[in-house]
C-alpha cells in the first residue's frame, strides 16, 4: 500500500517538466489516481519505477508508470490525472498577496 501512496506524488512532475518547473513556473496537484497490483513487492527491495506523461494540454496531464522488481517482474500499474495552472511571474495587484494562475 505504501508504494501506491507514494507513486501519486511524483507522477505529475511528468506533465508539467516540458512546460516548466513545478512550484516556480506551474501549481501542480493530482486529480484522479488509479493502481492496479499484479504482484506483491518487497518496498525495502530495489525497484524500478518507470514514469512518463502521455498528454499535457488544456490545463491538464495524463501520467501513466509501472512498478518493477529487481528481476523485471511488474508489481503495478498506475494511470494518474494532473492539474497544472501557469503561475504569472509577478504578483497579481488586484489580489493582495496572491498571484494569480492560469491554464497550461
Amino acid at each position: 500500500m505504501a508504494l501506491a501512496y507514494l507513486s501519486d506524488g511524483t507522477l505529475l512532475f511528468n506533465s508539467v517538466l516540458p512546460h516548466g518547473a513545478p512550484f516556480q513556473t506551474h501549481r501542480v496537484t493530482s486529480l484522479d489516481h488509479a493502481v492496479w497490483f499484479h504482484r506483491d513487492i518487497d518496498p525495502t527491495q530495489w525497484m524500478l519505477f518507470d514514469q512518463r506523461s502521455t498528454a499535457a494540454a488544456g490545463g491538464r496531464g495524463m501520467n501513466h508508470g509501472e512498478f518493477y522488481t529487481a528481476d523485471g517482474a511488474l508489481g503495478l500499474t498506475i494511470a494518474q490525472e494532473s492539474l497544472l495552472r501557469r503561475m504569472d511571474q509577478q504578483p497579481d495587484e488586484s489580489i493582495s498577496g496572491q498571484r494569480s494562475v492560469g491554464p497550461l
